[in-house]
């Protein structure tokens, strides 16, 4: 997974990227810290910010966006969980779905020049806590066997020479006896042929000592190079488990943002309910106001006159500030509508287009692991799945 800074199209003033991340504290205790690295563009200059940010600072953040944008769909954020093994593929996701969340805000106009998400990507972290208090009132593998063969190459070629040199002596040998027809022959030539031929033999014995010890020796680096090849599946295994992992993180992530469409949908749905009976019930105050009218026109006695003018002037103040409200929340549903109407599409289509790429990448691990089911699978750690 890349660690380059991410650059929003729409805005490229700014610059995030979680370039780290690290934990404090031992057990329950631990705290994860997220090293946020972000560049902002001040006054014409380019601003670089390092800072160090918990998870509760993400999830302040998102609150505050979810306060501030009602009729907006605020990207969502990881569940927050307790990593007892620290292990590299579940910080791994939670930094991906944190610098995708950081990403979005960046890429979006209204929340990117927001107070919050601005104080966030540049106060130090004592800076941040005083302002949310006062706003408020996340190798190649290596099998190191070397190259066994430089020894052993040096050891067969050795034996194969002393080979070839002592059967070249025992036929030279077994040459240069020449026998007479009748048997005859020099006595001192073939004591001598004799003396050379168990030399020769000597020699073949021991080259094939020699030749024994290196197969001993070959036998022991192709148990070296099988484990080694044992080992090398493993690890293949491990990365694509952890692949899959992230994988699996990038699938919440888009889950939770459908939710989040959900949930806006269903507030918008409730917002229209809410103006139907407040319409309901001012059409209501509407028609008590003409009975009380109707009423005064009738009234002779001026006891009833002065109540019923006193209960017709409250009625008409609750009925005008009921008018009023009912603008605003129709005003508020409209708005909110008309974002929906905007964003919501593509909204749809991109997280379409995410869920069919993550379905490619899923079925191209697969194939990959698929492919070394021959090797045993002990021996892996089951926090790899």
């Amino acid at each position: 997974m890349s660690n380059a800074a991410s650059q929003s199209p729409s805005n490229p003033t700014i610059r995030i990227r979680i370039s780290d991340v690290t934990a404090a504290g031992e057990g329950l205790a631990q705290v994860v810290i997220y090293h946020v690295d972000s560049s902002v563009l001040r006054d014409g200059e380019v601003q670089d910010f390092h800072l160090m940010r918990k998870f509760p600072d993400f999830l302040w953040l998102r609150e505050a966006l979810v306060r501030d944008f009602p009729d907006r769909i605020v990207p969502p954020l990881p569940g927050r969980r307790v990593v007892s093994s620290f292990a590299a593929s579940e910080v791994e996701g939670m930094r991906l779905l944190l610098e995708l969340f950081l990403f979005r805000l960046a890429a979006d106009e209204g929340f990117s020049a927001h107070l919050p998400f601005s104080i966030f990507l540049t106060y130090s972290w004592e800076n941040l806590c005083e302002f949310k208090a006062a706003y408020e009132s996340t190798t190649p593998i290596a099998t190191d066997a070397e190259d066994a063969d430089t020894p052993l190459r040096g050891l067969l070629e050795s034996v194969v020479g002393s080979f070839r040199r002592g059967a070249n002596r025992a036929w030279l040998s077994l040459g240069l006896r020449t026998a007479d027809e009748d048997g005859t022959g020099e006595e001192g030539t073939s004591f001598a042929e004799v003396a050379g031929l168990a030399a020769s033999w000597r020699s073949i014995r021991a080259c094939l000592r020699r030749y024994g010890d290196a197969l001993d020796e070959l036998g022991r680096q192709s148990e070296v190079h099988s484990e080694g090849l044992k080992a090398a599946s493993r690890r293949m295994r491990m990365v694509d488990a952890a692949d899959a992992n992230l994988l699996e993180y990038r699938v919440d992530d888009l889950r939770m943002y459908l939710q989040v469409c959900l949930a806006t949908l269903s507030r918008q749905a409730c917002m229209a309910s809410d103006l139907r009976l407040a319409e309901a019930a001012s059409k209501e105050r509407t028609r008590e106001l003409t009975r009380m009218v109707d009423r005064l026109n009738e009234a002779e006695d001026e006891g009833e006159v002065s109540e019923l003018t006193e209960g017709i002037r409250k009625l008409d103040r609750s009925l005008r500030d009921a008018q009023s409200r009912i603008q605003d929340r129709r005003e508020a549903l409209e708005r909110a509508t008309q974002s929906l109407r905007e964003k919501l599409p593509g909204f749809l289509q991109d997280r379409l287009d995410e869920c069919r790429r993550f379905e490619k990448e899923m079925v191209d691990i697969q194939r990959r692991v698929g492919g070394f089911l021959a090797f045993p699978s002990e021996g892996c750690p089951d926090e790899a799945t």
